[in-house]
């Protein structure tokens, strides 16, 4: 009997459009693959861009290509939320999951042949929500129940998948985490997708700041990537996180509603919480282990389709400059700002879908190739600092109360 096909999917659930690639892992040279997009569903008339939205039509949710600005913002709030919401983004996730693996099995037959193939499914999530308890349960439940439902074949009726996230309720983090194992989905922060997606080769070590402008919000997070000596995997540390919604739409919004004054304002504002949250994760390095070697190898790189808004070009201008050595006087050092040529691109991918789609790509890979990740609330404190001269820091981290 021949051997099953593992097959991974790097799926980036967007608040505008999703993102999604399949890997191969064990086959040669573990090939992936960027899924595209059924024409009626493009967001931006892109190929490999579907547009996030999903209506309930009489007894069956349906992905459509109508917006649904509130589809995945509630998501990540700590607070209740709607279950109707909640099973239109599961019936979602279901559906384009599908569409990937009957879009592989014909696309890619050559691979298939008479093998069967086993599907897993990495879901990203921001930075703050997977510090989050609630949020990060909920993902893994909605997740879960998508993948059974597109496994199984399961029609997207209202009380399929209702059964289905039923089926996957608990108030206990760690059966969310081994009920969402059992049937191939892990749910893994955005960032680390990227910093995967963007790298060439190994991921450096060093700090990173990472910017997400979408559609509605703002995502940015402070990490560093640490290679313990004993070790050939990376450990992310996660410092601080934030998400705002000040995405493109809602700068829209601000134009129509305020004038070119409010439009600034939230610019402005904007600016002040990207390097604020630089500031302070540097302030409790220097102060709690300078040992660590400050914002040597800060890197900043920015993602999402808002980059390209010149109101959004200017900004991240400001903002590098800022973070630059002759910006400003908190001794913060941007060495490397990374860009397209530090792209990990899938073969026959333009440079602009190669960057859309770069956290999907990261997503895509094993999990072994990933590494220990700690949110702010699990990073280590460190040790008394009268003891410093007696204490190895190099596999220290901040502790969040620093954050």
């Amino acid at each position: 009997m021949p051997l099953p096909l593992n097959a991974v999917l790097g799926f980036d659930f967007g608040t505008s459009c999703v993102k999604r690639v399949v890997r191969l892992p064990d086959e040669p040279d573990g090939p992936a693959f960027p899924v595209p997009v059924l024409e009626g569903s493009r967001a931006e008339g892109s190929l490999y861009l579907w547009r996030t939205g999903v209506e309930r039509i009489g007894d069956r949710w349906v992905a459509t290509n109508s917006e649904a600005r509130r589809l995945k913002e509630p998501l990540l709030r700590a607070g209740p939320v709607a279950p109707e919401l909640v099973a239109g983004a599961t019936a979602f996730l279901a559906s384009l999951i599908r569409h990937a693996m009957d879009w592989f099995a014909t696309e890619h037959r050559d691979y298939v042949r008479d093998r069967k193939v086993v599907w897993s499914l990495h879901l990203g999530v921001p930075a703050t929500g997977y510090d989050e308890p609630k949020v990060l349960r909920r993902y893994r439940r909605i997740g879960a129940a998508a993948q059974t439902l597109a496994v199984a074949g399961e029609s997207l009726d209202v009380g399929t998948v209702i059964s289905a996230l039923e089926a996957r309720r608990t108030r206990d983090a760690e059966d969310s985490k081994l009920g969402a194992e059992a049937v191939g989905l892990v749910v893994l922060p955005e960032l680390l997708g990227a910093t995967q997606g963007f790298s060439t080769s190994r991921v450096e070590e060093g700090l990173y700041q990472l910017v997400d402008i979408g559609a509605w919000t703002l995502d940015t997070c402070v990490f560093r990537v640490f290679r313990p000596p004993d070790s050939p995997d990376a450990r992310y540390s996660i410092f601080a996180a934030r998400i705002d919604e000040y995405g493109v739409r809602a700068l829209e919004d601000r134009r129509r509603n305020g004038g070119e004054a409010s439009e600034q304002e939230l610019l402005d504002s904007a600016h002040r919480k990207l390097c604020g949250l630089v500031v302070r994760v540097k302030l409790g390095i220097d102060s709690a282990a300078p040992e660590l070697g400050g914002f040597a190898a800060f890197r900043l790189f920015t993602i999402g389709g808002g980059r390209h808004a010149a109101p959004y070009r200017k900004l991240m201008d400001r903002t590098r400059h800022w973070l630059s050595p002759d910006g400003n006087q908190q001794g913060i050092r941007l060495t490397h700002v990374v860009d397209r040529d530090d792209l990990a691109r899938l073969p026959g991918l333009e440079a602009e879908d190669a960057m859309r789609l770069v956290v999907a790509t990261g997503l895509s890979f094993p999990p072994d190739e990933f590494g220990d990740i700690l949110p702010p609330s699990e990073v280590e404190p460190v040790v008394n600092p009268e003891s410093r001269n007696q204490v190895d820091y190099s596999d220290r981290y901040v502790g969040p109360e620093q954050t």
